[in-house]
């Protein structure tokens, strides 16, 4: 998977990475995660959010790049535009 490659250029530890394993055991620190979050939006093609406390795990950025997948794979309901003058009255 593309995510695990993207995960094993930061690990300092060369173990097996699982969806248990946390970051801290794979050696990645604070510092690294916003590097990583570039990294998917750049691979995904996605809008990663905030790299916040909630990510601790593997399983932690695998699931939430599952929702930013998703997000992008729903279609954008397209609103209605008003129909209106292109010049404004108020003048």
């Amino acid at each position: 998977m593309q995510l695990h490659a993207i995960l094993r250029n930061c690990a300092l530890v060369h173990a097996p990475l699982g969806r248990t394993t946390t970051l801290r055991e794979a050696g990645i620190d604070r510092l690294d995660l916003p590097m990583i979050a570039l990294d998917i939006e750049d691979r995904f093609d996605v809008h990663f959010g905030p790299v916040d406390d909630s990510l601790v795990t593997v399983g932690d950025l695998v699931d939430r790049l599952n929702v930013c997948l998703a997000a992008k794979a729903t279609p954008r309901v397209r609103q209605a535009r008003r129909r209106s003058s292109w010049m404004s009255t108020s003048a």
